[in-house]
């Protein structure tokens, strides 16, 4: 007769504990359900960026409804995703100045200008 070990009542695994294997995590059902929105909402003339900015503002909606941070994430996440097609990026610019102009310089300079408006 095998021996029988006495089960601790505190800790180790237990059947049927956890999240089932395969099972969706909460984050991707809200996203298939705004997904299948937009699509019903757009039908056939679905613009891929019209697309990821209504799912943007939708979740934006539901952050404003719930204020949890699941949904103030997922607001930032898209709102950055759609960001680059909506706004253009701001460029750097190279300005040359020369700083090392002298005072004498800076008035012959502005007489000139007089000058030519005279």
């Amino acid at each position: 007769m095998p021996e029988k070990f006495k089960q601790s009542k505190r800790g180790g695994p237990r059947k049927g504990a956890g999240r089932p294997k395969g099972a969706p995590c909460k984050r991707d059902v809200v996203l298939q359900t705004a997904a299948n929105a937009v699509i019903e909402r757009c039908g056939e003339t679905l613009d891929p960026v019209e697309a990821m900015r209504e799912v943007a503002d939708w979740a934006v909606r539901m952050w404003r409804e719930h204020r949890t941070a699941e949904w103030a994430e997922l607001a930032v996440e898209w709102q950055g995703k759609v960001a680059p097609y909506i706004r253009p990026r701001l460029a750097a610019i190279e300005a040359n100045i020369n700083v090392n102009v002298s005072i004498f310089e800076r008035i012959e300079r502005a007489r000139g200008r007089i000058a030519i408006a005279a």
